[in-house]
């Protein structure tokens, strides 16, 4: 069995679909910490989720094992990566609205660009 190991989300690159594609072995798994986070956006998810199910690949984070050629699997990654889009909406909401509450009391510190001359 082949095990393709990603440390990052951002690691998720065309060379590594390929590898989980062009495997001559074709089984194989994908190993990732929060898989669902996957560049925070569905396109790099859901093509991962493709080529595994046509390359009877399974893929792995720090919940269990998923087989992408599975509804169910692919259902319950699907539903994770909105929820984790989701939350980063939430906390760039947050992080304006605590902006926002800082200028209205003055207290809004911004760095200015040095002036070149």
């Amino acid at each position: 069995m082949r095990a393709i190991i990603l440390r990052h989300a951002e690691q998720l690159s065309n060379r590594i679909l390929s590898q989980v594609l062009c495997d001559d072995e074709r089984d194989g798994i994908v190993m990732g910490l929060e898989i669902s986070r996957l560049a925070r956006n569905n396109t790099d998810r859901h093509r991962l989720l493709e080529i595994g199910a046509l390359a009877d690949t399974l893929i792995l984070d720090e919940d269990g094992v998923y087989n992408s050629a599975n509804f169910n699997d692919r259902l319950l990654l699907g539903l994770k990566g909105t929820m984790s889009e989701a939350e980063l909406h939430v906390i760039k909401a947050r992080l304006r609205g605590g902006i926002l509450i800082k200028v209205r009391r003055g207290e809004y510190r911004c760095p200015l660009a040095p002036l070149s001359g």
